[in-house]
């Protein structure tokens, strides 16, 4: 929905700045119609779980208000690109890197982006869950998927934002079917996010020079993500019985449980290409 300015732009296309001047701004016009029309759309998906919590009044100020604030964020947003009398291709660019970063977050739930970009930088926010890990697993897979899931930026955020978000649809959907199918998606993919922790030091020198056990490498694997799932799948099912207080909760918590032990034991050695791996 935005103009792609991209490194180039700033050599190429800078004899052209009346011209591109008004190139941008219809651009801008038309990204905000847009954005605005999709807004408006989303926000309606959540209306009945705002009706529920605010009722319909409230609702509706709320909806105003956000379709408001957004339209003045676009305005700025293009003020800040298009000055007086030139373009700040510096803000336009690192834009652009962030909105389609934030696009390859999205599609990264249901494929591998090679182009994503992550905060190589570790973090020691999670030491002390690190250390409450069960310590009779001294495998060396082990010890690099917990390090590698647990001090990356790339998985704990989007893992708990993911958990929210399921949490949300969980207790707010008003049918139980629709809020089954929600928790079912919210465990395949985050089983899809973990995917790139399996096969992260392969090609590591100092994991080649020791002797690899296939099959070990996975259950360490599969082991972690009992460990990832089993407080997520909790959290989930406890939204499911705070909000839908029925004996056919029982039927959607039974198959919550049974998809995810499908996931971990049957889905995650095909989704890493295990014996694929094995054959090589």
């Amino acid at each position: 929905l935005s103009t792609y300015i991209q490194n180039a732009d700033q050599i190429f296309l800078i004899a052209d700045l009346p011209d591109l001047k008004k190139y941008l701004k219809k651009s801008f016009l038309r990204s905000l119609l847009l954005n605005i029309l999709l807004q408006f759309f989303l926000n309606l998906l959540l209306m009945p779980i705002l009706l529920k919590i605010f009722g319909l009044v409230i609702s509706l100020i709320y909806l105003f208000l956000f379709l408001l604030a957004k339209t003045f964020l676009l305005i700025l947003k293009y003020r800040n690109i298009v000055k007086d009398n030139r373009v700040d291709w510096t803000y336009g660019i690192n834009s652009e890197l962030r909105r389609v970063n934030r696009i390859n977050i999205f599609l990264n739930f249901f494929t591998d982006v090679k182009e994503l970009k992550h905060d190589n930088r570790p973090t020691k926010i999670w030491d002390w869950l690190i250390k409450c890990l069960p310590q009779f697993n001294q495998s060396f897979h082990w010890i690099l998927f917990t390090r590698y899931f647990f001090r990356s930026r790339q998985f704990m955020p989007t893992i708990i934002l993911t958990t929210f978000f399921g949490m949300a649809l969980a207790f707010f959907l008003p049918s139980l079917s629709a809020a089954t199918i929600s928790g079912l998606f919210i465990v395949f993919a985050l089983a899809y996010q973990m995917k790139p922790i399996f096969s992260y030091y392969s090609n590591h020198k100092m994991a080649q020079v020791y002797q690899r056990d296939g099959k070990r490498k996975l259950t360490d694997f599969q082991l972690l993500a009992v460990a990832v799932f089993v407080p997520i799948v909790l959290l989930l099912l406890l939204s499911l019985l705070a909000s839908h207080r029925k004996v056919s909760v029982l039927i959607s918590i039974l198959l919550i449980i049974s998809f995810t032990w499908v996931i971990i034991c049957w889905y995650l050695p095909r989704l890493v290409g295990f014996k694929y791996e094995i054959k090589k």
